[in-house]
């Protein structure tokens, strides 16, 4: 059995190979980074390549999830962009509040908050 000409592959396949690769590359750019700066560049411009790197590797991945967002139907965008919302306050949230609570040296007191919203979350996803 021949394959099928590229034209009549399915897109959402290609779509999702290319969500893989952009994940792949995300991964590597981000592990790469890490490994640089963990060994504590003295130069300013490797620490800055480093970071700028890592955010580089993540733009394709998230070019990639927003097409794979706009190829669903309006119901589906719509859960996207809520959840997003939600994702995005919740982690303003927490940086802040960690940052905040580590500087007061209650860093314990994060992880007991987080544990309290997560008995919380899960009895209310039980019900």
């Amino acid at each position: 059995m021949d394959n099928p000409p590229a034209e009549l592959k399915d897109p959402g396949l290609r779509l999702l190979g290319r969500l893989a690769a952009s994940v792949v590359l995300w991964l590597v750019t981000f592990a790469a980074a890490n490994m640089i700066l963990a060994r504590d560049p003295p130069s300013a411009a490797v620490r800055a390549g480093a970071v700028a790197a890592a955010i580089g590797g993540l733009l394709p991945w998230i070019w990639m999830a927003s097409r794979a967002i706009t190829m669903q139907d309006e119901y589906n965008r719509r859960i996207h962009l809520i959840a997003l919302a939600w994702a995005f306050a919740a982690t303003g949230v927490f940086i802040i509040a960690a940052h905040l609570l580590s500087r007061a040296h209650y860093i314990v007191l994060l992880m007991v908050l987080a544990w309290w919203v997560s008995i919380v979350l899960t009895s209310r996803h039980y019900r």
